[in-house]
């Protein structure tokens, strides 16, 4: 990926209904100034070293988000973040393969919240973005068939895949939408959606979506696809949903005493 080219391109697409000259307008008695290409260009250089970011679903301070995005990203130079409002921040990167590393070897969460990361763009405002890369992932719907489709259209998404439920259980739903972002389903079964996640500006990264039955003989034909999928996942390999299992019996409170923990993982 040429991160320098794609933003040379995207200033290009913006500017270039633009006349050469500079001009002045007045509207309702405020002077407006429009820039040459050159000179807008010159101007937004510096901000091409940037990133944009934004964590989503919680709001942290200052600090310790400085703190996890070296720890993660360990730039070969201190990082500088700047908050421009609605919880988004812009990062500076000066090396290119810093920036590289930022866009293409997440996803990145923090602790366990999702980072939006994308290449700065010019005019962006933060204050009208919207976070379009979205994938959402429903476990258990206890519905299926035709009610399923009517819920899915409800909820606003352009495109799903559905593995349908076996009366009131199990079941998954994979949601999203195509704006900047391409999900191409690779596999799936009665336990699983396995698919690879193309977004804007960065490479493709796998990701599936489990729900693993509490009967131990279905947990077992559940590992036996993800260890086939695992030899095949030659890129970064996001796995999320419920596993219905713990790891010691000191994760558990109440109930009846845990007598066998899973140990295939």
């Amino acid at each position: 990926m040429d991160v320098e080219k794609e933003v040379a391109e995207k200033d290009m697409e913006d500017t270039e209904d633009w006349g050469e000259d500079d001009v002045t307008e007045v509207e309702d008695g405020i002077s407006t100034i429009r820039l040459s290409r050159e000179e807008e260009r010159e101007i937004r250089k510096p901000w091409r070293n940037t990133l944009i970011f934004k964590l989503m679903g919680r709001s942290i301070g200052y600090n310790f988000l400085l703190k996890k995005l070296s720890q993660m990203w360990q730039p070969t130079e201190p990082l500088e973040i700047v908050d421009i409002g609605n919880e988004y921040f812009v990062v500076k990167l000066a090396r290119v393969e810093d920036r590289i590393k930022a866009l293409e070897g997440g996803p990145w969460m923090i602790p366990d919240h999702y980072l939006t990361v994308q290449q700065w763009r010019p005019n962006f405002d933060p204050y009208d973005a919207h976070i379009d890369k979205e994938i959402i992932g429903i476990l258990e719907p206890q519905i299926s068939g035709d009610q399923a489709l009517r819920v899915i259209k409800k909820l606003g998404y352009e495109n799903f895949h559905v593995q349908e439920a076996q009366g009131f259980s199990g079941g998954l739903w994979l949601l999203w939408n195509e704006t900047t972002i391409k999900v191409h389903v690779l596999s799936s079964g009665r336990q699983h959606i396995h698919c690879q996640v193309v977004e804007e500006f960065t490479s493709s990264w796998l990701s599936t979506l489990v729900y693993v039955n509490p009967r131990d003989d279905l947990k077992e034909e559940l590992w036996r696809d993800m260890r086939s999928l695992a030899g095949g996942a030659i890129k970064q390999w996001c796995v999320i949903g419920d596993f219905n299992e713990i790891a010691g019996a000191d994760e558990k409170k109440g109930g009846a005493a845990v007598t066998k923990v899973y140990k295939v993982y």
